[in-house]
């Protein structure tokens, strides 16, 4: 409950505030990371590291490119990271249905919403905020599902 909102916060946010060339790398191979995992249910644990760690490599020759990037292009790369973590959390539907590929945008705008704020809070004050701002959200999800089971 604690260690996957640190990864994806690492991964979605730390580069909202490029202060050094390092977060970019990072938060490119954890986000490589999680949709290697989506898109290929089925691959390995080490290969997607592996390929993760390649994506790191690469991007660390072109960081300062991303940087230039990410400054030229805030808003859309600040929006888009909220969006591409809305959609990463579609995992947790593990077959979707046809009504559920009709109500898409309904699905994925609460996951968008926590996205856009837990960008906010990164840009706003620091990374350790959001990070807990996403530990304590996930508690109280993680709680109230816990509850409803009880009844």
């Amino acid at each position: 409950m604690i260690f996957v909102p640190l990864i994806e916060e690492l991964g979605f946010r730390l580069f909202l505030r490029p202060k050094k060339l390092f977060f970019i790398n990072l938060s490119l191979s954890i986000i490589s990371f999680y949709i290697i995992g989506f898109i290929f249910t089925d691959l390995q644990i080490n290969y997607r590291i592996g390929i993760s760690f390649i994506i790191f490599i690469i991007s660390s020759v072109y960081a300062k490119n991303s940087m230039k990037i990410i400054k030229n292009n805030y808003a859309k790369v600040f929006y888009l990271s909220s969006f591409i973590f809305a959609l990463l959390h579609l995992k947790a539907y593990h077959s979707l249905t046809l009504t559920q590929y009709i109500l898409f945008p309904l699905i994925i705008l609460p996951y968008f919403i926590y996205g856009l704020s837990f960008s906010y809070v990164r840009v706003k004050t620091n990374i350790l905020l959001a990070i807990l701002l996403h530990i304590v959200i996930n508690g109280i999800a993680f709680s109230i599902k816990y509850l409803i089971t009880l009844f």
